[in-house]
């Protein structure tokens, strides 16, 4: 009996224990529905690497990347396509929908988020195996390594390359909304929704505002010119002999009905008690 009672109380816990060991459970619940929900963290390796390498840089390592992975022989999904090139200059010819266009690349730059998680996933559960196997020999190890390389590999060229295409279509974007040297310094900020927008709010602001300035420049401009024209290419040169007073309507009216003679050009023919210049009365 008394080896029964011991084995019985070995398998009592604390109250305290119990308490670390609910919240324990707790947690990992939470942290299963928020990777349910936002998914897991990206892996540091990868996102310092994808932050901390300039452009042109990423670019190269890409193409270099590109070059080392293995070939596989079926042309109906491996083989490249491209536009005939004696169709080229028509297609230059069409005007397409830049909006279509836009949203295009925006769901090929989506589609290859999603095969760089993927990758990431892949990842990831390499390196959990790496820790609890055991290999026979340096060979498999040196393969397993590798897979596990080159799946950082694809997860960073997925990550990168999306960003790339998503910078694309900004650019697409930019130049069809034809956005002032002034405001195309401006970059985007992350939006409140897991979507983010490829221009932030500030930017859509000062766009409008700038377009509003063009917009009374232009006008100004016009008005200028307006008041302009009725004075010739010489402009008023006061009282002259043969004008009495400038002209302060537009352009019609009787201006085509002008004599021949020295006086006002510019006089309506409903009005004939215009002053005239004191040469001609004379």
């Amino acid at each position: 009996m008394s080896g029964i009672d011991n084995h019985d109380r070995n398998e009592y816990i604390t109250t305290a224990e119990a308490l670390a060991l609910f919240r324990k459970l707790q947690l990992e619940e939470q942290n299963q529905r928020d990777e349910g929900l936002h998914g897991a963290e990206l892996p540091l390796e990868i996102s310092e690497y994808l932050d901390g390498t300039p452009a042109y840089e990423l670019k190269e390592e890409f193409k270099r990347f590109k070059r080392q992975i293995a070939k596989y022989k079926n042309d109906n999904w491996n083989r490249p396509e491209q536009i005939n090139k004696e169709l080229i200059p028509e297609l230059k010819k069409w005007k397409i929908d830049t909006f279509q266009v836009v949203s295009s690349i925006y769901k090929y730059s989506d589609n290859t988020r999603a095969q760089a998680r993927a990758s990431t996933e892949i990842y990831t559960q390499l390196q959990y195996l790496q820790q609890i196997v055991h290999f026979d020999n340096d060979e498999d190890r040196e393969i397993f390594e590798g897979a596990i390389d080159q799946a950082a590999k694809l997860a960073t060229f997925g990550f990168g390359q999306a960003k790339f295409q998503d910078n694309d279509a900004k650019e697409l974007a930019t130049k069809a909304l034809r956005v002032p040297a002034s405001l195309k310094h401006l970059e985007k900020t992350q939006d409140e929704d897991r979507v983010s927008n490829a221009f932030d709010q500030e930017f859509i602001a000062k766009l409008h505002q700038e377009r509003f300035q063009q917009r009374l420049l232009s006008s100004n401009y016009q008005q200028k010119q307006a008041q302009s024209r009725p004075f010739g290419r010489g402009g008023y040169r006061g009282n002259q002999r043969g004008y009495t007073r400038p002209f302060t309507r537009p352009f019609g009216g009787n201006f085509h009905q002008r004599g021949k003679g020295r006086g006002n050009h510019f006089a309506s023919s409903s009005n004939t008690n215009n002053p005239t210049d004191t040469n001609q009365q004379a």
